[in-house]
């Protein structure tokens, strides 16, 4: 019987044999190639951004595994973050550009209205003065 994670882990990292047999609860049985479980579990862990194959407190009492995976791990996760984060920039660049585009024609189009404003305030300005002349006039 497994007592806890970290026996587990023990059990699994100390195996030598070729196979590794896991006797689960309803009588299901799991055998792994040792090798090969080795050998996939760096791929495992890239594919689906697993930082590190154990948690800390157990790469602390298994030592060795830690250096592995920093050896490994170094050079695969400089790739992979490195992708994401350029793409990201320059989404943000984009949005910038977009965000300055749409700032430029808003500010374009308000002065426009603006100056049309302008405009029909002095017409109406010289409508009304020249219609309250008239009006003037014609009660004398």
């Amino acid at each position: 019987d497994i007592n806890n994670l970290e026996h587990f882990v023990t059990l699994i990292e100390t195996c030598q044999d070729e196979f590794i047999r896991l006797d689960l609860d309803y009588d299901e049985i799991v055998i792994l190639d040792r090798k090969e479980g080795i050998s996939v579990t760096k791929d495992v862990l890239a594919q689906n951004s697993i930082p590190a194959p154990m948690s800390p407190e157990l790469l602390k009492k298994f030592p060795q595994k830690a250096v592995e995976e920093e050896n490994v791990s170094e050079k695969k996760t400089e790739k992979k973050i490195e992708e994401p984060v350029k793409k990201i920039e320059e989404s943000q660049e984009e949005d910038k550009e977009n965000k300055n585009t749409k700032n430029n024609k808003k500010s374009s189009s308000e002065s426009k209205e603006n100056e049309e404003s302008k405009i029909n305030n002095q017409s109406n300005q010289k409508q009304g003065g020249e219609g309250n002349g008239k009006k003037s006039s014609k009660k004398k």
